[in-house]
């Protein structure tokens, strides 16, 4: 594996896996916020919300994590 030359691959990856942590921080942010409004549109229990925030989680975490390896 080859080093870098001035240090500006690792600020790349540096930046682009903040950003992807900050992209999954908002969603789940976003989701929380909307549990209220889906609980009582769906009347679902507390329960089935918590399995749908960790499967949203593990399913964009997954797809993020994918993307920055493609790149």
């Amino acid at each position: 594996m080859q080093e870098p030359d001035n240090g500006t691959e690792k600020n790349w990856v540096l930046g682009i896996t903040s950003l992807a942590s900050f992209m999954v921080a908002l969603d789940t942010q976003v989701l929380t916020s909307a549990l209220a409004t889906i609980r009582a549109e769906f009347g679902t229990p507390m329960e089935t919300l918590q399995w749908t925030v960790n499967a949203f989680n593990l399913s964009f975490a997954v797809l993020s994590s994918s993307v920055i390896i493609v790149c």
